[in-house]
């Protein structure tokens, strides 16, 4: 084996992806396959122990949201590039694509075979790379008059993954340590804000937004 190549770390949820990926990355010369891991902590553990330069990744995980776990690897001593591979499309995840610790971002439609291996290229050489129906959509929700994070607060924002999963003013003060009060305040100024008048209204509009796939478990990661 040339230990000279760059070094690929995939993490992926989905086991068949994961063989997917393995054999179409085990036909590149110019990239050593280092294995797949199917959570966030075993992600994380892998990473520590072979330094990768790159990290696959998709967001859909068992343990932990995929933004948090690349958030964790852009805090580990050796920091791995990432590039996600993920069916997602939604806004909230076309907005968060944007932050600095997400190299590049390759959607599982298509031609992906393609698509991957030049993306692939492109991250490992230190550039990022959106291929143009990806950076299309995240400009149009970039430039939305009306996208949720031009209109919400970030602490209305920060609630939005437990209101789209139907939990009670009561149960988010629990898990966020807040009197049902104030949720219950926050929860009627993001429905104005909205222009919503139900809270089933609500919990749709965060389903579709990409909200409730954010975990709403207390943090798992950490780089220590």
């Amino acid at each position: 084996m040339n230990c000279s190549r760059k070094s690929l770390l995939h993490v992926d949820g989905d086991i068949q992806w994961g063989r997917s990926v393995r054999q179409m990355v085990q036909s590149w010369k110019e990239v050593r396959h280092l294995g797949t891991a199917t959570s966030a902590r075993a992600g994380i553990a892998l990473c520590r122990a072979h330094q990768p330069n790159l990290v696959l990744l998709d967001l859909t995980l068992p343990d932990a949201d995929g933004f948090d776990l690349a958030l964790a690897l852009a805090n580990l001593p050796r920091p791995p590039r990432v590039l996600l591979l993920t069916p997602r499309s939604d806004a909230l995840t076309l907005f968060r694509a944007g932050c600095a610790s997400i190299s590049g971002m390759v959607w599982k439609r298509g031609s992906v075979r393609e698509t991957l291996r030049f993306a692939v290229r492109e991250v490992l050489a230190g550039r990022r790379y959106f291929p143009d129906d990806i950076r299309e959509a995240m400009r149009a929700t970039r430039t939305d008059p009306a996208a949720f994070f031009k209109i919400l607060s970030c602490r209305e924002l920060a609630l939005l993954p437990l209101l789209s999963h139907g939990l009670t003013d009561e149960q988010i003060g629990e898990r966020n340590g807040s009197c049902p009060a104030t949720v219950k305040s926050h929860r009627q100024h993001i429905m104005t804000k909205l222009g919503l008048h139900r809270t089933v209204d609500l919990i749709q509009w965060a389903t579709e937004k990409g909200f409730s796939t954010c975990s709403t478990a207390e943090p798992a990661l950490t780089v220590s």
